[in-house]
């Protein structure tokens, strides 16, 4: 008895240094661990949300190429906005090509002449004599204005804010005959019985309930898991070549196109807890406009 109580006596244990050493070389093998693997799954995160934001995005620039192909610019809407000084949409319809009827050695040169004054497209002269020059000042352009080869309706393409991140949206306005006489002569904004020409939108925007206006105007075409950063449009030539074809330069005679930039990055909805700087994506194409006649918008 005495003999096995002396033998159990002299096994030793572990000290508390050698637990609390081991417990921290532990501690220190399970942070590393964990750390790789957070770090596997951040990148691996990070790579599924730049894949993503690069799929959703090139959608959308499809969709942008797609409105194009369908039509062509509208100068119209141009000249009225950059020159003319526009707000609303649609508004000044007819007055750039009216710009085209003015002979100077044979007419007074006024810019303010009006569309009903021009009655055949055969007069046109093929020159834009407007003091106020082409329907565009500059290539560079934040706002994309279509029109369809029929000249039948009118597709405005921009960015507009939502909380603090930008969105592309899209308004589509259908042409409207009011006199009957074969010509488009106004454009419609759609809220089920009501439509406000464009001479009464900013009225109608200012009286409607709530936002009401904003919400009916214009429509998204991008997913929200995206911000837009970047929206740019290069619009070439700057004058409508179908009317301008007695300007014989290189940047009139050629067909409508634009380059479309756009960039993108994840929204604040989509990139909780990504470290480090996000993903960005900048996509770039340009499309030519398939009309290839004259869009007519002053009455034949």
């Amino acid at each position: 008895m005495s003999q096995f109580s002396t033998k159990f006596r002299s096994q030793k244990g572990f000290t508390l240094v050698e637990v609390i050493v081991a417990i921290s070389i532990f501690l220190i093998v399970i942070a590393a661990t964990t750390g790789m693997f957070t770090d596997a799954f951040a990148t691996k995160r990070k790579a599924e949300l730049s894949r993503t934001l690069y799929e959703e995005s090139r959608i959308v620039l499809e969709r942008i190429v797609k409105e194009v192909r369908r039509g062509t610019i509208d100068y119209e809407e141009y000249f009225s906005r950059t020159q003319v000084g526009s707000t609303a949409p649609g508004k000044n319809y007819g007055l750039y090509a009216a710009k085209f009827y003015q002979n100077c050695a044979i007419l007074p040169c006024v810019d303010d002449l009006a569309k009903s004054e021009v009655t055949r497209f055969s007069e046109n002269i093929g020159e834009n004599t407007s003091a106020l020059g082409s329907a565009l000042s500059t290539n560079l352009q934040t706002e994309l204005y279509l029109i369809t080869a029929e000249g039948n309706e009118k597709t405005i393409i921009k960015t507009e804010n939502d909380v603090l991140e930008k969105r592309i949206v899209m308004l589509k306005l259908p042409g409207g005959d009011s006199d009957a006489d074969g010509q488009i002569d106004e454009w419609i904004i759609y809220n089920g019985a009501t439509k406000p020409s464009p001479s009464q939108f900013w009225d109608f925007c200012s009286t409607y309930i709530a936002n009401e206006c904003s919400l009916f105007k214009f429509q998204k075409i991008q997913p929200d898991s995206i911000n837009i950063t970047s929206l740019k449009f290069y619009i070439s030539p700057l004058e409508d070549p179908r009317k301008a074809f007695a300007e014989f330069t290189d940047d009139i005679q050629q067909q409508p196109h634009v380059t479309i930039i756009l960039t993108a990055e994840p929204s604040g909805a989509y990139s909780r807890g990504i470290r480090g700087d996000l993903p960005t994506v900048t996509l770039q194409t340009t499309v030519a406009a398939r009309a290839q006649n004259e869009v007519k918008s002053l009455n034949p």
